[in-house]
């Protein structure tokens, strides 16, 4: 059993650690072996936090993944990739993005995020566009199938 004082300080530390955005398990385990604290404090701390409510990776992935499709416009392949590099579980990864995929067209998400890519390749020719557009999409997550759709209909032949 870890004593008091090691135990207060592995709390005060996540707590610090959680005012800045919420974390995941994963990461506040990370943080904290990374401080050096032993696996039995560290679990201490997050049986403690959870039973707080502060630490609840269903709610995390929801909240990151809706920050994330608001804010940088990410395909449900590059989300995922995001949430897998969190350290979150595969069951809660596939229920996120269902519940936040269900909610938003990811084709009208691709073309709000290639409209803003348009106006800095206008000077291009439409091939340079197009491909420049594709790699652009693709790199922000979305299907094949997705980007083949918007640079077709923003950019055709």
């Amino acid at each position: 059993m870890p004593d008091d004082d090691t135990l207060k300080q592995a709390r005060n530390r996540a707590l610090r650690y959680l005012t800045y955005r919420d974390r995941t398990e994963h990461e506040l385990r990370t943080y904290l072996r990374g401080k050096d604290f032993e696996p039995p404090v560290v679990d201490l701390v997050l049986d403690y936090l959870k039973r707080l409510g502060y630490v609840d990776d269903p709610r995390f992935a929801l909240q990151w993944g809706r920050y994330r499709i608001e804010t940088k416009r990410f395909g449900r392949f590059r989300l995922q990739q995001d949430l897998r590099l969190k350290g979150l579980a595969d069951s809660i990864i596939n229920d996120t993005l269902r519940q936040l995929y269900g909610e938003v067209d990811e084709k009208e998400l691709a073309r709000e995020a290639a409209q803003s890519k348009l106006p800095k390749w206008k000077n291009l020719d439409k091939q340079k566009q197009r491909q420049r557009l594709a790699g652009f999409l693709q790199r922000k997550g979305f299907s094949s199938e997705t980007v083949f759709d918007t640079v077709e209909r923003l950019i055709p032949y």
